[in-house]
């Protein structure tokens, strides 16, 4: 069976996480990014849009769907 570069990174950031505690979950950020990487894309601008969609949905807060209070009570 043949490895890739992205099974030994994932590998390498696997045993880590099992060395150290993650109260943040950079462990699991950091796999995400890796078997991204490891899939096929058909250019460098459909990886990188899917890294940035991933990063953004993994760590920005998500946004309520109510309209902001326009300062009426």
């Amino acid at each position: 069976m043949a490895f890739t570069k992205y099974d030994l990174l994932a590998a390498l950031i696997e045993a880590q996480g099992k060395e150290s505690t993650d109260e943040v979950g950079w462990h699991y950020l950091l796999m995400g990014v890796v078997h991204r990487l490891g899939e096929g894309y058909g250019s460098e601008e459909a990886l990188a849009d899917e890294l940035f969609n991933f990063l953004a949905e993994a760590t920005v807060p998500a946004q309520s769907e109510e309209p902001a209070l326009s300062g009426k009570q």
